[in-house]
């Protein structure tokens, strides 16, 4: 099968062309700024924004199905004169302008990675991440194109940017954290079950429409939970000091609300729907991975 995956040489692009590879698909990489792997059976496509690209033929022409990974999520570490534009642009606008894309190329297959926060729409991510699904669904009811969307936690692994990277830095300061008495339950996404699902899901037959699906580990972990599988990857003890979790959400909140939100909040997926469709099982379980994610940084 001819697959295109945007966003080839991001975190997750990089683990899901590895997969797609390994099962035997010929690939056109797309990378916005650096250019992908360019050996057999693989073409790279240096775009730059996907939003501004023009030249579609050289990314569509004869493809089976595209995997769209390219979007932005972190935007408050960037210099943005307007975040909610640079959201809407890569989130929103690149979406329309590949959808129209490949309805003018007769491409009718789509595994679109969006973001829970699609669902739980509380900031400017989450409301472009949500508008990208609309402009899918309008696709697919103009074209009677299939769509699979896959809403993901935060997903990890080595070199994963966001929350979990700000707390392998504080494991490994050696400092003792005041988290021992934090009790929520979160879902994660190891990238390797992210890849192996879209690789379930691009050897399958799919239907005329839009499937919805969240995706995430069987296992839901706690922060300290989150904290032990790193230390043991890293080699480190687990230092971990009881304090009232309400004093810490609120003096994390100061610094940064997805921040306080991601180590001390709620956020449980329900996978049985997807695992169930595709005949898909998590192959990584959370805490291996997080065991995994610490052990590639131990020597670093």
């Amino acid at each position: 099968m001819r697959i295109v995956v945007t966003g080839a040489t991001g975190f997750l692009g990089r683990h899901v062309a590895r997969r797609l590879l390994r099962d035997g698909h010929q690939l056109v990489l797309q990378g916005a700024r650096s250019l992908p792997a360019a050996t057999a059976p693989c073409r790279g496509i240096k775009t730059g924004p996907l939003e501004e690209f023009a030249d579609w033929p050289a990314l569509l022409d004869g493809a089976d199905l595209v995997v769209h990974l390219a979007g932005r999520a972190h935007v408050t570490t960037e210099t943005a004169s307007d975040p909610e534009a640079a959201f809407r642009a890569a989130n929103e606008t690149a979406v329309r302008r590949l959808t129209d894309a490949m309805r003018q190329h007769g491409v009718h297959r789509l595994v679109h990675i969006s973001s829970i926060a699609a669902k739980l729409t509380v900031n400017a991510y989450g409301y472009s991440k949500h508008a990208g699904e609309a402009v899918v669904a309008d696709w697919s009811s103009c074209t009677g194109g299939a769509a699979v969307v896959l809403r993901p936690p935060l997903i990890y692994g080595p070199d994963a940017p966001g929350n979990l990277s700000r707390l392998i830095g504080l494991i490994r300061l050696k400092l003792p954290l005041p988290i021992a008495t934090v009790d929520n339950k979160r879902s994660l996404l190891a990238v390797e079950n992210a890849a192996d699902a879209i690789a379930a899901i691009a050897g399958c037959d799919l239907s005329p429409g839009v499937a919805t699906y969240e995706i995430c580990d069987d296992e839901q972990v706690s922060l300290p939970q989150i904290v032990r599988a790193l230390s043991e990857g890293l080699g480190k003890p687990a230092r971990m000091l009881p304090f009232p979790p309400a004093i810490m959400r609120n003096a994390s909140a100061l610094v940064s609300q997805s921040l306080s939100d991601g180590l001390f909040g709620d956020l449980v997926l329900d996978n049985r729907p997807l695992k169930s469709r595709f005949d898909w099982a998590p192959p990584i379980a959370t805490e291996r991975g997080l065991q995994d994610v610490g052990r590639s940084l131990a020597g670093s």
